[in-house]
């Protein structure tokens, strides 16, 4: 009698078991915290705001109760948001990414060098056969490419 007892506890205790509702492993309960990385931003004043929220943006810096429009690099970084290390510079602001105009000396500097890469100096007098990778080293020459200079190797 006691081992059927203990028998009908068990399946029932079972049973209960199985009827608990498991929840999926790609469902979060509703009551689920996001947790947002640890950046802050700077703002005007000195002050920083973490990120907040479902999404994760910046918290208003004191004295913003909107939005700003943002429409282009100086604005947003004037605002104080995160300037990324790249060059140009960008800077992020609202879901968009604003890239710094660069004056056209700074183009002029992102252009390839115009002058030849090694200096020519056939004809000097010397086989130039080991030569440096740099702008303005000589060029790498050969009895083929320079005959003049490196006459001598091939008829030694």
């Amino acid at each position: 009698m006691k081992k059927n007892l203990i028998f009908i506890f068990a399946v029932l205790l079972l049973a209960g078991c199985s009827l608990q509702p498991v929840a999926k492993p790609n469902q979060l309960p509703n009551n689920t915290k996001q947790f947002c990385t640890q950046e802050a931003k700077l703002c005007p004043d000195g002050s920083a705001v973490g990120r907040t929220g479902p999404n994760c943006e910046f918290s208003l810096c004191p004295g913003e109760n909107q939005l700003q429009i943002i429409t282009n690099f100086e604005e947003c970084a004037a605002a104080g948001n995160p300037i990324m290390e790249s060059y140009p510079r960008q800077c992020r602001a609202n879901g968009q990414t604003f890239v710094e105009e660069l004056s056209d000396a700074d183009k002029a500097k992102l252009q390839p060098p115009t002058e030849p890469a090694c200096k020519d100096l056939c004809g000097d007098g010397v086989c130039q056969e080991i030569v440096c990778l740099a702008i303005g080293c000589p060029c790498s020459e050969t009895p083929e490419s320079c005959p003049q200079d490196c006459a001598q190797k091939i008829n030694q």
